[in-house]
Protein backbone atom coordinates (compact mmCIF):
# COMPACT_ATOMS: atom_id res chain seq x y z
CA UNK A 1 0.00 0.00 0.00
CA UNK A 2 2.82 2.36 0.78
CA UNK A 3 4.42 1.94 -3.01
CA UNK A 4 1.63 3.67 -5.00
CA UNK A 5 0.83 6.55 -2.30
CA UNK A 6 4.46 7.10 -2.65
CA UNK A 7 4.96 7.15 -6.36
CA UNK A 8 1.89 9.59 -6.48
CA UNK A 9 3.23 11.97 -4.25
CA UNK A 10 6.43 12.01 -6.10
CA UNK A 11 4.93 12.79 -9.40
CA UNK A 12 2.69 15.65 -7.54
CA UNK A 13 6.33 17.23 -6.14
CA UNK A 14 7.71 16.82 -10.12
CA UNK A 15 4.68 18.51 -11.65
CA UNK A 16 5.00 21.33 -8.83
CA UNK A 17 8.20 22.01 -9.34
CA UNK A 18 7.83 22.29 -13.50
CA UNK A 19 5.32 25.04 -12.94
CA UNK A 20 7.88 26.64 -10.61
CA UNK A 21 10.45 26.05 -12.95
CA UNK A 22 8.93 27.80 -16.27
CA UNK A 23 7.13 30.39 -13.84
CA UNK A 24 10.88 31.53 -12.93
CA UNK A 25 12.75 30.49 -16.33
CA UNK A 26 12.51 33.53 -19.41
CA UNK A 27 12.12 30.85 -22.59
CA UNK A 28 9.42 29.15 -19.81
CA UNK A 29 7.17 32.54 -19.58
CA UNK A 30 7.58 32.69 -22.91
CA UNK A 31 5.95 29.76 -23.93
CA UNK A 32 3.28 30.72 -21.46
CA UNK A 33 2.73 33.67 -23.04
CA UNK A 34 2.73 32.25 -26.06
CA UNK A 35 -0.05 29.74 -24.98
CA UNK A 36 -2.65 32.11 -23.33
CA UNK A 37 -2.54 34.04 -26.92
CA UNK A 38 -3.45 30.97 -28.64
CA UNK A 39 -6.36 30.58 -26.25
CA UNK A 40 -7.20 34.69 -26.71
CA UNK A 41 -6.32 35.77 -23.56
CA UNK A 42 -4.70 38.65 -24.37
CA UNK A 43 -4.81 40.22 -21.43
CA UNK A 44 -2.93 37.85 -19.17
CA UNK A 45 -0.34 37.42 -21.59
CA UNK A 46 0.34 40.93 -22.00
CA UNK A 47 1.06 40.70 -18.25
CA UNK A 48 3.42 38.21 -18.69
CA UNK A 49 5.14 39.61 -21.69
CA UNK A 50 5.06 42.97 -19.39
CA UNK A 51 6.60 41.12 -16.54
CA UNK A 52 9.47 39.83 -18.74
CA UNK A 53 10.13 43.10 -20.63
CA UNK A 54 10.55 44.53 -17.03
CA UNK A 55 13.03 41.76 -15.97
CA UNK A 56 15.23 41.03 -18.92
CA UNK A 57 14.72 44.44 -21.47
CA UNK A 58 14.91 41.87 -24.11
CA UNK A 59 13.36 43.00 -27.26
CA UNK A 60 11.50 39.46 -27.98
CA UNK A 61 9.74 40.65 -24.60
CA UNK A 62 9.20 44.36 -25.79
CA UNK A 63 7.70 43.15 -29.44
CA UNK A 64 5.24 39.93 -27.98
CA UNK A 65 3.94 42.48 -25.11
CA UNK A 66 3.44 44.48 -28.45
CA UNK A 67 1.31 42.40 -30.22
CA UNK A 68 -0.59 41.69 -26.76
CA UNK A 69 -1.90 44.76 -27.05
CA UNK A 70 -2.79 45.14 -30.50
CA UNK A 71 -4.67 42.33 -30.10
CA UNK A 72 -6.43 44.42 -26.89
CA UNK A 73 -7.33 47.22 -29.04
CA UNK A 74 -3.92 49.61 -27.53
CA UNK A 75 -3.09 50.69 -30.66
CA UNK A 76 -0.85 53.19 -29.80
CA UNK A 77 0.98 51.20 -26.66
CA UNK A 78 1.32 48.35 -29.15
CA UNK A 79 3.17 50.27 -32.00
CA UNK A 80 6.11 51.95 -29.13
CA UNK A 81 6.91 48.64 -27.94
CA UNK A 82 7.15 47.49 -31.87
CA UNK A 83 8.66 50.23 -33.52
CA UNK A 84 11.37 50.05 -30.07
CA UNK A 85 11.75 46.37 -30.24
CA UNK A 86 12.01 46.29 -33.90
CA UNK A 87 14.77 49.34 -33.75
CA UNK A 88 17.31 46.68 -32.41
CA UNK A 89 18.58 45.40 -35.44
CA UNK A 90 21.70 43.46 -34.00
CA UNK A 91 19.36 40.95 -31.93
CA UNK A 92 19.24 37.64 -33.95
CA UNK A 93 15.90 37.18 -32.58
CA UNK A 94 14.58 40.42 -34.46
CA UNK A 95 16.75 39.72 -37.85
CA UNK A 96 15.32 36.26 -37.70
CA UNK A 97 11.52 37.73 -38.01
CA UNK A 98 12.41 41.28 -38.85
CA UNK A 99 9.48 40.84 -42.05
CA UNK A 100 6.91 39.84 -40.09
CA UNK A 101 7.16 41.90 -37.33
CA UNK A 102 7.32 44.73 -39.51
CA UNK A 103 4.05 43.48 -41.42
CA UNK A 104 2.40 43.61 -37.84
CA UNK A 105 3.86 46.93 -36.86
CA UNK A 106 2.62 48.12 -40.34
CA UNK A 107 -0.90 46.59 -39.41
CA UNK A 108 -1.23 48.29 -36.32
CA UNK A 109 -0.12 51.76 -37.75
CA UNK A 110 -3.22 51.20 -39.63
CA UNK A 111 -5.54 52.26 -36.68
CA UNK A 112 -3.74 55.08 -35.76
CA UNK A 113 -3.13 58.54 -37.31
CA UNK A 114 -0.14 60.82 -37.76
CA UNK A 115 0.07 64.11 -35.97
CA UNK A 116 3.08 66.85 -37.19
CA UNK A 117 3.13 70.40 -35.34
CA UNK A 118 4.64 73.57 -36.53
CA UNK A 119 5.16 76.33 -34.23
CA UNK A 120 6.51 80.20 -34.94
CA UNK A 121 7.75 80.01 -31.77
CA UNK A 122 11.46 78.71 -30.98
CA UNK A 123 11.55 76.35 -27.89
CA UNK A 124 7.72 75.82 -27.51
CA UNK A 125 6.99 72.59 -25.56
CA UNK A 126 3.45 70.50 -26.60
CA UNK A 127 1.22 68.24 -25.14
CA UNK A 128 -1.40 66.08 -26.42
CA UNK A 129 -4.08 65.40 -23.81
CA UNK A 130 -2.24 65.55 -21.12
CA UNK A 131 1.04 63.91 -22.23
CA UNK A 132 4.25 65.93 -23.03
CA UNK A 133 5.47 65.79 -26.25
CA UNK A 134 8.64 67.73 -25.75
CA UNK A 135 10.21 70.62 -27.40
CA UNK A 136 9.43 71.96 -31.06
CA UNK A 137 9.76 70.86 -33.96
CA UNK A 138 9.71 66.95 -33.44
CA UNK A 139 11.71 64.78 -34.78
CA UNK A 140 9.25 63.08 -37.03
CA UNK A 141 5.35 62.91 -37.00
CA UNK A 142 4.35 61.30 -34.16
CA UNK A 143 1.64 58.17 -34.18
CA UNK A 144 -1.51 59.46 -31.95
CA UNK A 145 -4.59 57.72 -31.61
CA UNK A 146 -7.53 57.78 -33.69
CA UNK A 147 -9.88 60.53 -32.57
CA UNK A 148 -10.26 63.50 -30.72
CA UNK A 149 -7.25 64.64 -29.38
CA UNK A 150 -6.47 68.15 -27.21
CA UNK A 151 -3.02 69.89 -28.65
CA UNK A 152 -1.64 72.38 -25.68
CA UNK A 153 1.72 74.39 -26.97
CA UNK A 154 2.83 76.77 -24.85
CA UNK A 155 6.11 79.28 -24.99
CA UNK A 156 7.89 82.40 -23.11
CA UNK A 157 6.28 85.37 -23.80
CA UNK A 158 3.40 84.01 -25.85
CA UNK A 159 -0.33 83.52 -25.46
CA UNK A 160 -1.02 80.11 -25.07
CA UNK A 161 -2.54 77.65 -27.74
CA UNK A 162 -5.30 75.00 -27.14
CA UNK A 163 -7.05 73.30 -29.84
CA UNK A 164 -9.50 70.03 -30.27
CA UNK A 165 -8.12 68.31 -33.28
CA UNK A 166 -10.15 65.43 -35.33
CA UNK A 167 -7.26 62.45 -35.75
CA UNK A 168 -8.26 60.00 -38.99
CA UNK A 169 -6.86 56.86 -39.34
CA UNK A 170 -3.48 56.23 -41.71
CA UNK A 171 -3.89 60.11 -42.68
CA UNK A 172 -1.13 62.41 -41.39
CA UNK A 173 -2.14 65.69 -40.09
CA UNK A 174 -0.62 68.62 -39.95
CA UNK A 175 -0.94 71.49 -37.58
CA UNK A 176 0.57 74.69 -37.68
CA UNK A 177 0.45 76.95 -34.46
CA UNK A 178 1.12 80.64 -34.43
CA UNK A 179 1.46 82.02 -30.87
CA UNK A 180 0.59 85.28 -30.29
CA UNK A 181 3.44 88.13 -28.64
CA UNK A 182 2.06 88.98 -25.22
CA UNK A 183 2.27 92.96 -24.32
CA UNK A 184 5.32 93.38 -22.19
CA UNK A 185 4.39 94.28 -18.62
CA UNK A 186 5.23 97.63 -17.85
CA UNK A 187 5.71 99.01 -14.00
CA UNK A 188 4.52 102.24 -13.75
CA UNK A 189 5.87 104.45 -10.59
CA UNK A 190 3.12 106.34 -9.33
CA UNK A 191 3.47 110.13 -9.70
CA UNK A 192 3.22 112.47 -6.48
CA UNK A 193 0.25 114.40 -7.21
CA UNK A 194 1.00 117.93 -8.99
CA UNK A 195 1.14 121.36 -6.67
CA UNK A 196 -2.61 123.01 -6.09
CA UNK A 197 -2.75 126.25 -8.17
CA UNK A 198 -2.55 129.57 -6.21
CA UNK A 199 -5.21 130.83 -5.26
CA UNK A 200 -7.01 133.58 -7.24
CA UNK A 201 -6.89 137.26 -6.20
CA UNK A 202 -10.20 138.24 -4.43
CA UNK A 203 -11.95 141.15 -6.58
CA UNK A 204 -11.73 144.91 -4.28
CA UNK A 205 -15.09 145.89 -2.96
CA UNK A 206 -15.79 149.12 -4.86
CA UNK A 207 -15.66 152.49 -2.47
CA UNK A 208 -18.57 153.26 -1.26
CA UNK A 209 -20.87 156.09 -2.58
CA UNK A 210 -21.59 159.43 -0.96
CA UNK A 211 -25.35 159.47 -0.51
CA UNK A 212 -26.83 161.87 -2.83
CA UNK A 213 -28.12 165.07 -1.12
CA UNK A 214 -31.86 164.89 -0.37
CA UNK A 215 -34.48 166.40 -2.39
CA UNK A 216 -37.30 166.18 -0.44
CA UNK A 217 -39.15 163.17 -2.09
CA UNK A 218 -38.61 161.24 0.70
CA UNK A 219 -40.53 163.46 2.53
CA UNK A 220 -42.94 163.96 -0.58
CA UNK A 221 -43.42 159.69 0.23
CA UNK A 222 -43.65 159.83 3.87
CA UNK A 223 -46.59 162.39 3.04
CA UNK A 224 -48.53 160.10 0.78
CA UNK A 225 -48.47 157.33 3.08
CA UNK A 226 -49.67 159.08 5.84
CA UNK A 227 -52.76 160.12 3.95
CA UNK A 228 -53.06 156.95 2.63
CA UNK A 229 -52.99 155.06 6.63
CA UNK A 230 -55.35 158.22 7.67
CA UNK A 231 -58.11 158.01 4.91
CA UNK A 232 -57.89 153.77 5.98
CA UNK A 233 -57.71 153.94 9.69
CA UNK A 234 -60.84 156.82 9.34
CA UNK A 235 -63.06 154.66 7.22
CA UNK A 236 -62.23 151.86 10.08
CA UNK A 237 -63.45 153.53 12.49
CA UNK A 238 -66.13 154.60 11.07
CA UNK A 239 -67.08 150.85 10.13
CA UNK A 240 -66.59 150.31 13.69
CA UNK A 241 -69.13 153.09 14.83
CA UNK A 242 -71.85 151.78 12.65
CA UNK A 243 -71.57 148.16 13.85
CA UNK A 244 -71.33 149.51 17.57
CA UNK A 245 -74.51 152.14 16.93
CA UNK A 246 -76.14 148.78 15.25
CA UNK A 247 -75.09 146.85 18.58
CA UNK A 248 -76.82 149.48 20.90
CA UNK A 249 -79.61 149.82 18.82
CA UNK A 250 -80.24 146.06 19.22
CA UNK A 251 -80.22 146.18 22.89
CA UNK A 252 -82.40 149.49 23.22
CA UNK A 253 -85.18 147.16 21.20
CA UNK A 254 -87.47 145.85 23.44
CA UNK A 255 -89.13 143.39 21.00
CA UNK A 256 -85.87 141.56 20.52
CA UNK A 257 -84.15 141.65 23.91
CA UNK A 258 -86.41 142.27 25.90
CA UNK A 259 -89.66 138.97 25.67
CA UNK A 260 -92.02 138.68 28.29
CA UNK A 261 -90.87 137.15 31.39
CA UNK A 262 -87.02 137.93 30.52
CA UNK A 263 -84.49 140.11 31.46
CA UNK A 264 -82.39 142.63 29.06
CA UNK A 265 -79.53 141.24 29.79
CA UNK A 266 -80.06 137.59 29.79
CA UNK A 267 -80.92 137.91 25.85
CA UNK A 268 -78.63 140.03 24.72
CA UNK A 269 -75.84 140.72 27.08
CA UNK A 270 -73.57 140.19 24.21
CA UNK A 271 -75.10 143.01 22.18
CA UNK A 272 -74.10 145.31 24.92
CA UNK A 273 -70.78 144.20 25.12
CA UNK A 274 -70.06 144.41 21.86
CA UNK A 275 -71.40 148.39 21.45
CA UNK A 276 -69.30 148.98 24.55
CA UNK A 277 -65.77 147.37 22.96
CA UNK A 278 -66.76 148.76 19.11
CA UNK A 279 -68.03 152.18 19.94
CA UNK A 280 -64.65 153.65 21.58
CA UNK A 281 -62.60 151.86 19.27
CA UNK A 282 -64.13 153.36 16.17
CA UNK A 283 -64.00 156.95 18.27
CA UNK A 284 -60.20 156.07 18.99
CA UNK A 285 -59.62 154.43 15.10
CA UNK A 286 -61.06 157.94 13.72
CA UNK A 287 -59.24 160.53 15.75
CA UNK A 288 -56.06 158.40 14.74
CA UNK A 289 -56.87 158.33 10.75
CA UNK A 290 -57.58 161.98 10.94
CA UNK A 291 -54.56 162.97 12.95
CA UNK A 292 -52.17 160.36 10.93
CA UNK A 293 -53.74 161.99 7.45
CA UNK A 294 -53.45 165.68 8.68
CA UNK A 295 -49.47 165.09 9.32
CA UNK A 296 -49.52 163.40 6.07
CA UNK A 297 -51.21 166.44 4.37
CA UNK A 298 -48.66 168.94 5.85
CA UNK A 299 -45.66 166.97 4.46
CA UNK A 300 -47.09 167.31 1.23
CA UNK A 301 -47.84 170.79 1.90
CA UNK A 302 -44.32 171.72 3.38
CA UNK A 303 -41.66 173.34 0.80
CA UNK A 304 -38.52 171.49 -0.31
CA UNK A 305 -35.44 171.38 1.98
CA UNK A 306 -32.37 172.85 0.69
CA UNK A 307 -30.00 171.00 -1.31
CA UNK A 308 -27.33 171.68 1.60
CA UNK A 309 -29.31 170.80 4.18
CA UNK A 310 -30.38 167.18 4.72
CA UNK A 311 -34.35 167.38 5.82
CA UNK A 312 -34.91 164.77 8.80
CA UNK A 313 -38.58 163.94 8.81
CA UNK A 314 -40.38 162.40 11.61
CA UNK A 315 -43.43 161.76 12.55
CA UNK A 316 -44.75 159.88 15.86
CA UNK A 317 -48.52 159.02 16.89
CA UNK A 318 -49.66 157.71 20.35
CA UNK A 319 -53.05 157.58 22.04
CA UNK A 320 -53.02 160.15 25.07
CA UNK A 321 -53.93 159.49 28.75
CA UNK A 322 -57.21 157.40 29.19
CA UNK A 323 -57.01 156.09 25.71
CA UNK A 324 -59.69 158.57 24.27
CA UNK A 325 -57.70 161.08 22.90
CA UNK A 326 -54.58 161.24 20.06
CA UNK A 327 -51.65 162.85 20.74
CA UNK A 328 -48.99 162.92 17.14
CA UNK A 329 -45.45 164.74 17.75
CA UNK A 330 -43.65 165.49 14.20
CA UNK A 331 -40.15 166.83 12.95
CA UNK A 332 -39.60 168.79 10.00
Amino acid sequence: MKGPHSALALALLLVAGGASAQATDPDGLHRLGMELRASHRDAEAAAIFQDLWTQTHEPRARIRLGLAQGALGRWLEAEENLRLGLGVANDPWVQSNRARIEADLANVRAHLGRLEVLCDAPGATATLDGRDLGRLPLAEPMWVSVGTVTLEVRAEGRRPYRESLEVLANVLHRERVVLETLAPVVSVTPQPPPPPPPPLPQPRAPPPRAPAPSTGSGRRTLGWAGVASGVTLVGGGGVLLLVGDAFAARWNDDSVCLPPGSYRQDVCDGEREAAETLRPLGGVLLGLGGAVALAGTLLLLLPAAPRERRATTALRCGPGVGGAQLFCEGTF
